[in-house]
């Protein structure tokens, strides 16, 4: 059995759908502090609008200061709903997709629209829908699981689950060391993952928009690009 660790992220990049795709079951990582640094994929990411990309920005709270963790992380109740949806109107309107996913999209974000990892979490499921992905989901936060060290963390992730095998992003590898992982049994895998091109408004291809691009060019293919 081959898992993967994602923190929920705001309507992530293909390249997360692909750690999704590749693995046996995907663990939403909500029981960590939420990071500072910026950009904050847990509360932004971009969208591509007249062929240029242009930020999608959730208005977070942290109740408990920098010791929130990620599933204890609100939204303001402003009208940035209102907001993301006019602007993914104004960017795809015309696209194939965007009649069969816009009202979507618009009951997700006011249905979950005061807990900032429900509704991370409820967007990335309806996008693998899109995708055509039936991978098994699991939140940290339900495993028995009692250390808050990154690596340590993982690893016990993974013997909660049973797994044999981690698919880690490659961004992980500071941390995520090969011996640690073989000391306790198992086999460490990076991601090597290259966005694939599909067909934009644009002549030029813009790479590493949210998904949401894709599937509202390409509804009907867009699992091919994956």
């Amino acid at each position: 059995m081959m898992i993967a660790i994602m923190q929920p992220t705001y309507l992530p990049w293909v390249g997360y759908f692909d750690l999704i795709r590749s693995v046996d079951a995907f663990v939403f990582l909500d029981d960590v502090p939420m990071a500072q640094q910026r950009p904050n994929w847990q509360k932004e990411n971009r969208i591509l609008v007249d062929g240029q990309p242009r930020w999608l920005r959730l208005p977070t709270l942290r109740p408990r200061g920098d010791a929130t963790l990620i599933n204890q992380m609100t939204i303001k109740k402003t009208d940035w709903a209102l907001q993301h949806c006019a602007l993914l109107a104004q960017g795809y309107e015309y696209a194939d997709g965007y009649a069969r996913y816009a009202g979507e999209f618009e009951q997700l974000v006011k249905k979950n629209s005061e807990n900032l990892c429900a509704l991370n979490i409820s967007l990335i499921c309806w996008m693998m829908g899109a995708f055509g992905l039936n991978t098994k989901t699991v939140l940290s936060s339900d495993l028995p699981v009692s250390t808050a060290r990154k690596d340590a963390k993982i690893i016990e992730i993974c013997k909660s689950l049973g797994a044999q095998k981690y698919f880690s992003p490659s961004g992980a590898k500071d941390y995520c060391k090969e011996e640690s992982f073989e000391r306790e049994g198992l086999e460490l895998i990076f991601q090597n993952y290259t966005p694939k091109q599909y067909p934009q408004a644009g002549a030029d291809f813009v790479s590493h928009m949210s998904a949401i691009d894709l599937i509202f060019r390409h509804p009907l293919t867009c699992g091919n690009y994956l």
